[in-house]
């Protein structure tokens, strides 16, 4: 019985990771939207974004368009107390105003990808850090970046392609 749940544990975890990375990738495009070719991967998309509120991914459709829940209800709530925000306080939220009940990988899910969504950078004792689904402990911070003006991100781009042959998505956000 053991062997069995832990191979159930095993696989949520890489579902999971499989939505992250949509997640992800969806949140570096201008529109939000991002195709995904594998029906599997559809399915998976649709079987945890949806219910999660992280954006729509429609039965016959093709693309997972990106949702505003997460988005709009945590933005709201920093207003309201101002601040640095932490995962902790971000994971308090999630249970407002009534409890969603998730797993904290779950959870993990949908922290990241609202820090995404604002341009904010998770930091741990004045350092940024990398997150993952696996480890996102609640004394993390989530800062939001500040931004260079469209016209200098566009000639540092062109720049570091001529210069050093660098190429990396024209979007400008915290991550690229």
């Amino acid at each position: 019985f053991p062997v069995t749940i832990a191979y159930f544990e095993i696989e949520a975890s890489t579902n999971l990771e499989k939505v992250y990375r949509v997640m992800m990738d969806a949140t570096q495009q201008t529109d939000g939207r991002i195709a995904i070719e594998d029906r599997k991967l559809r399915l998976l998309v649709r079987q945890i974004a949806n219910p999660l509120l992280l954006g729509e991914m429609a039965l016959e459709a093709t693309h997972f368009v990106i949702g505003q829940h997460w988005k709009q209800h945590f933005t709201r709530k920093i207003a309201e107390v101002g601040g640095a925000i932490s995962v902790g306080q971000l994971r308090r939220w999630l249970d407002e105003p009534k409890s969603m009940g998730l797993p904290a990988i779950a959870q993990n899910l949908v922290i990241p990808t609202f820090a995404a969504q604002t341009n904010r950078i998770a930091y741990r004792s004045n350092l940024a850090i990398d997150t993952s689904l696996k480890s996102l402990p609640d004394d993390i911070e989530f800062r939001t970046q500040k931004l260079p003006d469209e016209v200098l991100w566009q000639t540092a781009l062109d720049r570091a392609h001529s210069i050093f042959n660098i190429s990396i998505s024209r979007l400008l956000n915290a991550k690229n």
